[in-house]
């Protein structure tokens, strides 16, 4: 471990790995618990039966908010980069990995959320009538969340590699 690095440069170091693993926990727990309860919620709800469209309504409120936390986490792992740019150009890896995690969350904003967002105000009958469209769209959205997932988990272990091997 590096021992000359001051307070200030710790304390930065632990808020940029903590945030990757923030989001990087957060896919997970979005992507293998949320979702699956709520979409499946007639079987943990008595006398309340919610249908698929109203369960998505449910989820893309639960994505919009992650949103926001992922936007602050982009601009933090930004400044972070912007912070430490020697240490970012010296590793090719990082930057793909950051690229990576950069776009994907980028996109998750601000198209694959607008566009689900579009899609359920255009209402359930023209989802129903428009499905595969909208299947593929949201499944393009899924892949997108899982590059997130592992871009993030990436950048956190470069950081812990960086860190403690360095």
């Amino acid at each position: 471990m590096n021992k000359h690095k001051t307070r200030a440069d710790q304390i930065v170091d632990f808020v940029y790995i903590a945030t990757l693993l923030f989001i990087f926990a957060s896919t997970v727990l979005l992507g293998a618990i949320v979702a699956p309860v709520v979409f499946n919620s007639g079987l943990y709800l008595d006398n309340t039966t919610l249908g698929r469209f109203d369960n998505g309504l449910l989820m893309s409120e639960i994505f919009r908010r992650f949103g926001n936390i992922l936007n602050l986490a982009l601009l933090i792992v930004t400044g972070y980069h912007a912070y430490k740019y020697k240490e970012f150009l010296a590793s090719y890896l990082t930057i793909v990995a950051f690229a990576v995690f950069a776009i994907s969350s980028l996109l998750f904003n601000f198209y694959f959320s607008e566009g689900i967002f579009a899609f359920i105000m255009k209402g359930e009958i023209w989802i129903e009538q428009n499905i595969a469209l909208f299947e593929a769209f949201h499944k393009a959205s899924e892949i997108d969340f899982g590059v997130i997932m592992f871009s993030s988990l990436t950048l956190s272990i470069l950081a812990f590699k960086h860190k403690f091997h360095s």
